[in-house]
């Protein structure tokens, strides 16, 4: 693999690859317009895009904390290149620019009944795989429930509500709620 990382901008040759992936890999109640994260991209947002050579293969979307926490809210990988190693290496890439931060994420909870219960097991898996660990911390978002999984250290479940307040406030300072 020839890996090279891009940010995302308005001006992205891949753009309209990313809000198709979006659509795709997300369900709705997890979809954020790309407008949105371009605009607040500069404040707390990474967006950043994955090649191998000229190929685009997926991205990854993280939002820092003013603390040492990261969050994880979007990782895909282009349907046909999927079981091919690329999501662990955007993994491995995001946990080396982060060292020193915990990262964690939320991914939808296996043990709620589903349609998608296999695809959720093998998030969760895919997950673990690549160093993230269960907190015990649930949460509920747009009706959905999700577990949090975290790299890089321990966070409890006030750190996370604090994180998402302070996040929220720096979306209204900057004029995107």
């Amino acid at each position: 693999m020839n890996f090279t990382v891009e940010r995302l901008t308005k001006n992205s040759r891949d753009i309209d690859a990313v809000k198709r992936l979006i659509v795709n890999a997300f369900p709705p109640a997890e979809r954020v317009s790309i407008d949105v994260v371009l605009d607040f991209d500069n404040v707390r947002t990474e967006f950043l895009l994955f090649y191998d050579g000229d190929l685009f293969c997926g991205f990854a979307c993280l939002v820092n904390g003013a603390q040492d926490i990261s969050f994880f809210c979007w990782l895909a990988v282009e349907e046909n290149l999927r079981g091919k190693g690329y999501g662990g290496k955007i993994l491995q890439y995001i946990r080396e620019q982060k060292r020193g931060r915990r990262i964690f994420l939320d991914i939808e909870r296996v043990d709620v009944p589903a349609e998608n219960t296999e695809q959720r097991l093998k998030r969760k898996n895919f997950y673990q795989l690549n160093g993230y660990h269960e907190t015990g911390i649930y949460k509920t978002f747009r009706g959905v429930d999700y577990e949090v999984l975290v790299n890089g250290g321990e966070i409890s479940s006030e750190e996370v509500d604090e994180f998402f307040a302070e996040i929220l406030r720096a979306l209204e300072d900057y004029g995107a709620s």
